[in-house]
């Protein structure tokens, strides 16, 4: 059975994109809807939806008749944040379901943004295989060293740094080092991992700066110079009050 809410909502951003976010939140909360993604892909094949529109709403929508347009959408690469949006969308539609496909696309896909796109799309997933196969592209080039910092520095394990230092040379340090720095210049307290619990963080840190810091911008360098004295500070004082 039609939703003709859904429908209804896909019509007036049609009529007026501006409200794309507003349908978006109501979009969400109601069942996925046939007729309203048949509209809206009948709208993105005459020209009256934009690509980025399209993926995003069909995201929203959440109907699996969507799926491939928004794939075609993640390829075809047409930017304004449409391979953004396209990746995101495929894992609303399918879930869990679409983590193989979108795997393969964070190195397969021909163009970098589609790339990024479907490493945003495993953002989406969340879990730690999403963030090892993001953690990867960023070390072997696939993506962005930025991207996958800034998708990796919420939600990346201890095990998953020691992973990416052990392995990734310069680049994998180059990536510790940004999701490092991203969380000293904001105001959240939150560590991506805890150093104290993980001692062998630091160390590991260290000693991959050492051989490996070479590559990093000297303010960068320098952030993670601070980082690393701080929390050996810690380790100092915690060991000594264990004696």
């Amino acid at each position: 059975m039609t939703d003709s809410r859904a429908l209804e909502l896909v019509e007036k951003v049609l009529s007026n994109d501006a409200l794309f976010k507003l349908a978006a939140r109501e979009l969400e909360s109601l069942s996925p809807d046939l007729r309203a993604a048949e509209v809206l892909i009948e709208a993105f094949r005459g020209g009256r939806a934009q690509p980025w529109l399209t993926a995003y709403l069909l995201g929203c929508i959440g109907h699996e008749a969507g799926y491939a347009v928004v794939r075609e959408i993640l390829l075809a690469a047409p930017r304004s944040l449409a391979e953004s949006y396209a990746g995101v969308a495929l894992a609303k539609i399918r879930g869990a379901g679409a983590f193989e496909d979108l795997a393969a696309l964070l190195t397969e896909a021909p163009q970098r943004v589609s790339r990024e796109g479907a490493a945003y799309g495993l953002r989406e997933l969340g879990g730690p295989a999403a963030m090892a196969a993001v953690a990867a592209a960023g070390r072997d080039r696939h993506i962005k060293l930025d991207v996958a910092a800034s998708i990796l520095a919420a939600s990346v394990t201890a095990e998953l740094v020691l992973e990416l230092l052990d392995s990734g040379g310069e680049r994998g340090l180059a990536i510790v080092a940004v999701i490092i720095e991203s969380r000293l210049t904001t105001t959240e307290t939150v560590e991506p991992w805890n150093p104290s619990e993980s001692p062998g963080i630091v160390v590991a840190v260290r000693g991959s700066l050492e051989r490996h810091g070479h590559g990093l911008s000297q303010l960068r360098r320098r952030h993670l110079d601070q980082w690393l004295e701080q929390h050996e500070r810690k380790l100092v004082l915690a060991n000594s009050e264990g004696q």
